[in-house]
Order: structure tokens, then C-alpha cells, then sequence
């Protein structure tokens, strides 16, 4: 019997819309809503795969996002599982490389990103999302990318 997959999302842009907005006193903060569609979306692809996330986020904002999210993630990956771009400030990149001591195997992960620079190292096991891509190709598309793998 084959293991399950893995299909790892990313929060800003993918499971939640962010909106940078600013306090009244002036600071500058993110206001992220979870997509409810998503929400299906996992709940139909749990039988097929397990569900996590991968986020280039710091730990803090990441337990804040995902105290709101109704759903229990098997595994999540954050800033700290990250690769630093050379000569980016802030910028990172997703490499399954880098958390393959956390699972039995990396064979069977995906990665769901908005950013296509985040995920380019692993072509074979990423998907890129369109901006307002619809929950129900999203899942057929992550279904066609986990049959190939």
C-alpha cells in the first residue's frame, strides 16, 4: 500500500487573502481572512492526502493565522524551513530538501504557492496558483500533479 501524499499550502495569497492595512496610530499591519472555499477544498482532499502548510512566515504569525483556520494541519513548515535568497533582504525559497528530515519521504509532497520564486528549486513538486483560481480546478489540478508524481 502506497503512502499518502502531502500537500503543503502556503498562507498569504493561497489559504488566506492578505490586505495591508494601518492602525489608527499609524502602524502598518496585515489583516489576513481565510478563504472559506479552502476549507472545503482540504476537507475533500484529506482521504487522498494529508494537509499542511509551508509558509515563509515567522512561527509567531503563523500560530496567529492558524488559530482562526477551522482545521488541524498534519505538519507546518515555516520561516525557518526556508532557504534566505543571496542578496534579498526578506525574500526566501521553499525547498522540500530542507524539511525532509521531518517526513518518511519527500516522493509524494506537494507545494501550493502564489509566488512562483518560492517553489522554482522543486518544479516536479509544486503548483503555482492563479490569483482567483477557483477551489474546484485548484483540486482537480492537485489531483492530476499528485497522480504524476
Amino acid at each position: 500500500m502506497s503512502r499518502k501524499a502531502l500537500v503543503l499550502f502556503d498562507i498569504n495569497g493561497v489559504l488566506c487573502n492578505s490586505v495591508e492595512k494601518f492602525s489608527p496610530r499609524g502602524n502598518p499591519y496585515t489583516e489576513r481572512t481565510f478563504n472559506p472555499e479552502f476549507y472545503k477544498l482540504i476537507k475533500k482532499l484529506s482521504p487522498v492526502a494529508d494537509v499542511g502548510v509551508f509558509t515563509s512566515m515567522q512561527r509567531k504569525n503563523v500560530i496567529r493565522v492558524l488559530e482562526r483556520i477551522p482545521f488541524k494541519f498534519s505538519y507546518v513548515f515555516y520561516r525557518n524551513h526556508c532557504t534566505p535568497i543571496e542578496g534579498e533582504s526578506y525574500k526566501t525559497r521553499k525547498n522540500i530538501t530542507n524539511i525532509q528530515e521531518h517526513l518518511d519521504s519527500v516522493d509524494k509532497v506537494l507545494l501550493v504557492d502564489d509566488s512562483h520564486y518560492k517553489v522554482e528549486k522543486n518544479p516536479r513538486s509544486s503548483y503555482v496558483i492563479y490569483k482567483n483560481e477557483s477551489c474546484k480546478i485548484l483540486y482537480t489540478r492537485i489531483l492530476i500533479s499528485l497522480n504524476r508524481m
